[in-house]
C-alpha cells in the first residue's frame, strides 16, 4: 500500500516518510476540493512521482484517498 514499505526484517511493514507526505498532500489537495485529474497534475509539476518515477494517474489518486 503506498505510504507503506516493507521493513528491514522482511515481514512487518512499516510507514515510508516520503510517501506519508505525499499522502497528506493528496489528502489536503483532495479536502479543497481539488479533482483527481487536477491532483495528478499538482503532483507531478511538483516533482512528486510513484515508485516507478511515473506522475501518480488519477486512479492511484483515488486509492489514495479511499485508504485514507
Amino acid at each position: 500500500a503506498h505510504g507503506y514499505r516493507l521493513a528491514a526484517d522482511g515481514k512487518h511493514v512499516e510507514p515510508d516518510a516520503r510517501e506519508q507526505e505525499i499522502l497528506n498532500q493528496v489528502r489536503e489537495l483532495r479536502g479543497q476540493g481539488w479533482t483527481l485529474q487536477a491532483i495528478s497534475s499538482a503532483l507531478a509539476e511538483r516533482g512528486v512521482f510513484n515508485r516507478e518515477g511515473r506522475p501518480f494517474n488519477p486512479k492511484s489518486i483515488r486509492s489514495m484517498t479511499r485508504a485514507a
